[in-house]
Formats: structure tokens, sequence, C-alpha cells
């Protein structure tokens, strides 16, 4: 396993040893166009393939080199990076024809305890990808919440608008976040703003407030076929593009990061964190991207991007 410093500066001064301590982890997968990937499982045929779950085992199983594992102190980051990645992610030869999307997938809706959050771990995300990827910019960013669609639809006016909806859809707090991405839009950060899994009443709900509809709402593949035809009337109506996606409703949990990483050994780096009780590693956010070279089709890179909160 690569060498690297231990986190001694994280542990919490004064603390009592037996609280919790946490810091943050961020995992990039390998460009999938490189290595595709050695075996993905599935329980159903018919069912999208956890694409996913599968890079994050090739990862910490055959991508951890030398180099892979760097820290940042100030902000408390582990960064893991496939070893593998370090190759051309084609992003230098035809950087004027290429398009770049970021997909950020968060596992809770907005509400009103958590926007400013969400924000600011989109500007993170962003970083990262660009960063990654060597470019200024980003064409499309979409977001993708789980559940996509709650199983109670709330819409919450302004009177309510201080209670906790933590399954729900809050269309207030959404408005809000939804109106500062409108403003690094129109600063150039990216080009298109869009959605995932926005159902025919979530988006005219949006279209009734003054926050702006989505440029694109990608839909799953397996609902494509039996699209309404209002969806599709409201969309043309209102220049949203409609694009597919074959992402899974249970897009990452605690149980399948922690079978992911599990051959990793985390021991060597947490110095005086070392604790009896097992790493427990949390997803927060998961952001996919690809690179696509536009005047041929071709996907040029795609991955992953994994930040977790690690519990000790």
């Amino acid at each position: 396993m690569a060498q690297v410093e231990a986190f001694t500066t994280f542990k919490n001064k004064g603390a009592n040893s037996m609280q919790m301590r946490r810091f943050d982890v961020v995992v990039f997968t390998d460009n999938l166009m490189h290595t595709g990937l050695s075996g993905v499982k599935t329980l159903n045929k018919n069912a999208p393939l956890n694409e996913l779950n599968s890079v994050l085992r090739e990862t910490f199983s055959h991508g951890i080199g030398e180099n892979s594992i760097t820290h940042d102190r100030e902000k408390g980051i582990l960064v893991i990076k496939d070893a593998r990645d370090a190759r051309d992610l084609g992003t230098r030869d035809v950087v004027d024809d290429l398009e770049i999307t970021a997909k950020i997938f968060f596992m809770e809706y907005p509400n009103p305890d958590n926007v400013a959050g969400l924000e600011a771990s989109i500007e993170q995300n962003l970083e990262f990808v660009k960063d990654h990827l060597k470019v200024n910019r980003i064409d499309n960013l979409i977001l993708a919440f789980s559940p996509a669609e709650p199983k109670e639809h709330i819409k919450i006016s302004s009177l309510e608008s201080t209670k906790k909806h933590h399954n729900g859809y809050d269309l207030d707090s959404f408005c809000k976040l939804w109106s500062l991405l409108r403003i690094r839009q129109q600063l150039d950060d990216f080009s298109r703003l869009g959605v995932s899994d926005f159902s025919l009443k979530m988006l005219q709900e949006l279209k009734d407030t003054s926050a702006g509809l989505p440029d694109i709402n990608q839909i799953k593949l397996s609902e494509c076929e039996g699209l309404s035809e209002s969806l599709l009337q409201f969309a043309v109506s209102n220049n949203i593009e409609l694009l597919s996606n074959t992402d899974v409703d249970s897009f990452i949990t605690p149980k399948s990061l922690t079978n992911a990483t599990q051959s990793f050994d985390f021991e060597p780096l947490l110095g005086d964190m070392k604790s009896k009780s097992p790493l427990v590693l949390t997803p927060r956010v998961v952001t996919k991207y690809n690179t696509i070279i536009k005047n041929r089709s071709i996907v040029r890179s795609k991955g992953y991007i994994v930040t977790a909160t690690a519990q000790i």
C-alpha cells in the first residue's frame, strides 16, 4: 500500500477518547474508458447494473498505488485516487470539441437546514471535476436526489418553511438552491443546469415559482417507453431537453461502500486516531462525470468521485 503520513492532526484536541471523530474521504475511481469493469453482478438481468459499487471495488482492489493517497490537513480531507487514472483523460487533445457533464447525486432533497451545505458541496465537487480533468468549465451540471420521487410529495408554503422534511421534497428549499445555481450559471461555471427524474408535477410546481425551469431533465431508461404525452408536451413547450439515464435507485449505501472498501486497510492512516471500533464510512455525495468528443459522439472519459464521512 502507498506510504502516507497518518492523520495525527485530525484528533480532537481535549476531546474524550470515547468521543466520535470524523473526517472526509474523497475517492476518485479510474477512467472506465481505459479499464472497463472486470466483473459486474446484478440480481435481476433486467435491472440496471450498479456500476459505482463495482468500480469502487476495482479501485480499492487494483488501483491503489504509491501516489494514490494524499490528505489536506487544514480541511481534514483524505483523498484517494485510482493510480491507473494518471493517464491522459482525453481533455487536452480536442478541448474545443469536448462536452463535459457532471451529475451530482445527493442522499436527500434540499430542506431548510441543508441548502447552504448542498451549495458548498456542489461548488467543491465542480472544482474536483475541473481539477481532475484539467478544464476550466463544465458544460452540463445535473442534480440528482435519492429518492428521485419521494413517497409523499410535499409542497411547503412560506409559513411552513421552518419545518423539517427529511424525506420529502421541500419546494421552497429547492428553489433557494436552484436560484443560487442559476447565479453560478450566469457566471459561466457551467452552460446548462439540469435535474434527474423530475416528474411532471414537480416541474409544473417549479414553473409556478420565480426560480426557473431546468435546461435538462434526465429520465430513467426503463421509464422512457411509457412517458406521458403531457410530460413530452411540457418539455417541448418549455425548452427542456429530455435525456435518458441508466442509474440505479439505490445508488450507494453505507453498507455497499463498506463492502467496496473492505480490501483497503485504513489503519496505517489513522495515527493516534486508531480505535478498537471499526471505521464507518457514510456516503454523502457522488459525482459522475463524462467527457464526450462531440463531432464523433465518442465517450472519452468517464468516472466517479465519492465523498464520504469517516467516523471512528
